[in-house]
């Protein structure tokens, strides 16, 4: 499992940098890497179901930090690139996203979208599941 930062959104792929990796069969706290590395996710990896109707900027936006599962590495040497998934396991997708207005950090309100604290604007993302101990914040008429 790793964290990434989604730099840039394309219709059939989304490039990410890979900043931290942890084990996930072992449950071991996340190794932020030294370097990043770089890696994608195609369009049929970013969710379970309907792989053509999927529209990758209403899952991810540039600079969103997301969590995502490592499909297999690619290539070597400066053309590497590892392919990711977020398609998986509900605890994968958009862990921290910040609002295109205001630049805000903002509040997951379900699977599928994002609120500003601020400016109350919600965003599409492809969110992960938060875990049960996160308090939630109130919602913003």
């Amino acid at each position: 499992m790793c964290a990434s930062d989604s730099p840039k959104v394309e219709p059939n792929f989304v490039k990410a940098e890979i900043l931290a990796v942890c084990d996930a069969e072992e449950g071991s706290k996340s190794h932020i890497l030294k370097t990043t590395f770089q890696g994608i996710i195609f369009k049929e990896n970013a969710r379970a179901f309907d792989h053509e109707g999927v529209d990758l900027y209403q899952c991810f936006r540039p600079n969103d930090i997301i969590r995502a599962s490592v499909i297999m590495e690619q290539g070597g040497g400066k053309e590497s690139s590892t392919q990711l998934s977020t398609a998986s396991d509900d605890c994968l997708g958009v862990i921290f996203a910040r609002c295109e207005e205001t630049g805000m950090l903002m509040v997951p309100r379900s699977f599928h979208s994002s609120q500003c604290p601020e400016s109350g604007i919600r965003e599409r993302r492809k969110n992960a599941k938060p875990p049960s101990n996160v308090l939630q914040a109130p919602v913003l008429d």
